[in-house]
């Protein structure tokens, strides 16, 4: 079963994640915002009663600081982020300025291992946290003074996420170091499943060796997040998406849920083989480099989502191809609702929102279908791009080939 999630970007999506409840399987939440909303996001999380993950973001304390900035000042997001995460770190990041080296966890061949312990406990805290009401937390600090306990209700939280940090290749001693902290973390997890994130490059998916080397380091977890930066699914040469699809096939291999970080299309069609779930932003954030910062902001407006590319064009391009194409406009419950008599008119009358709304209807669709299906969707859609020759109009379509040839070779 296919388990597709939707990462909240910001508040101002809260909308899109109650009224279109029944679209998606679960949320993941970046931890910056968890600090950001400190309130709004323990909320939300007990109004959906979805399945949900956080996403720790300790990846970014070891890059370029200017990243998480703002007039020269740590974002007050981050600030809080790291307090709550090590006093120790945030008197490298935040008092003397500067990103977390390797140093810092291991030295002269010995482990820092009093700042590994905290920085983990600190971390898991804080998405345990999210997992229950403030009425709770607050109910439960009251009895323990008085001398009694109290069962915390939990919701659905799916798993705990330890630290991790980005490393280009097994030679990195980011690598041995998030290795080190996924391992350690297992003492702290009360009763969790432990999800570890490998955050790597697109180089690292071409070396068969690597991803063996990988694979068993990690198989003795309950889980994997996998973040490939900057792996475009769409764009990328065959080469790396054939590099995803050997990753995933040999992390099934331990037989546990899988889930990639940021993915689409090419990530759906491989949860139809294999264990797989996976992470993408309301119409947006497919794919994300590591050095990207990751903040919220407002949803990209006025995309529309084409069920025949499986991807977004620019409205402007949507009005001019069914124009010329009326019959391949949508018949989703979001779009048969409009009322128009021309193109023009259905793209007029179409709010904001309902671009987003659309998304959301087709990709939930594409989802339930099965591998087979999907399959021949793909090359049913290939030919129809291919007779209308939709690319004269600047609207890509040649990577559904390459996802139809991954397809073939997952045996669909």
């Amino acid at each position: 079963m296919t388990n597709l999630f939707y990462r909240i970007g910001s508040a101002a999506e809260g909308k899109y994640f109650e009224e279109m409840k029944k679209y998606y399987y679960g949320i993941v939440i970046n931890a910056n915002l968890v600090t950001l909303y400190s309130n709004w996001i323990p909320s939300l999380v007990q109004k959906l009663k979805k399945p949900f993950f956080i996403n720790p973001v300790t990846y970014i304390l070891s890059l370029d600081l200017e990243n998480i900035k703002k007039n020269g000042d740590v974002k007050k997001s981050f600030e809080k982020l790291i307090r709550l995460y090590s006093s120790k770190i945030k008197e490298i990041v935040i008092d003397k300025e500067r990103e977390l080296l390797p140093e810092d966890f291991i030295k002269n061949g010995k482990w820092n291992q009093s700042l590994i312990e905290d920085f983990i406990k600190n971390v898991f805290s804080l998405q345990k946290n999210v997992d229950t009401s403030q009425f709770q937390q607050t109910l439960s600090e009251i009895l323990e003074i008085m001398g009694k306990e109290i069962k915390i209700e939990r919701h659905n939280l799916l798993f705990l996420v330890p630290p991790y940090f980005y490393f280009d290749s097994i030679n990195d001693p980011w690598y041995k170091i998030t290795l080190h902290l996924a391992k350690t973390s297992l003492k702290f997890k009360e009763g969790y499943g432990v999800y570890p994130t490998i955050c790597i490059s697109k180089e690292i998916i071409l070396d068969k060796n690597s991803i063996n080397k990988i694979f068993n380091d990690y198989k003795e977890f309950d889980g994997f997040i996998i973040w490939i930066s900057e792996l475009n699914e769409r764009e990328d040469d065959e080469k790396y998406l054939n590099g995803l699809y050997n990753l995933v096939k040999t992390f099934a291999n331990a037989k546990k849920p899988i889930i990639i970080l940021h993915g689409e299309f090419l990530s759906l069609l491989l949860s139809k083989k294999y264990n797989l779930g996976y992470v993408r932003n309301i119409c947006y954030g497919e794919h994300k480099n590591i050095e990207t910062p990751p903040v919220g902001g407002p949803l990209p407006q006025r995309r529309y989502y084409l069920n025949f590319t499986h991807s977004k064009v620019p409205e402007s391009k949507a009005r001019v191809l069914f124009s010329l194409h009326r019959e391949l406009l949508c018949k989703c419950d979001i779009c048969s609702r409009i009322q128009y008599k021309t193109i023009e008119e259905f793209f007029n009358n179409l709010e904001n929102t309902d671009f987003n709304k659309h998304f959301m209807v087709i990709h939930n669709s594409e989802v339930k279908l099965t591998g087979d299906q999907l399959k021949n969707r793909l090359i049913q859609n290939y030919s129809l791009c291919k007779n209308k020759k939709i690319e004269n109009l600047g609207i890509k379509y040649k990577h559904l080939e390459k996802w139809i040839s991954i397809a073939n070779k997952m045996q669909l």
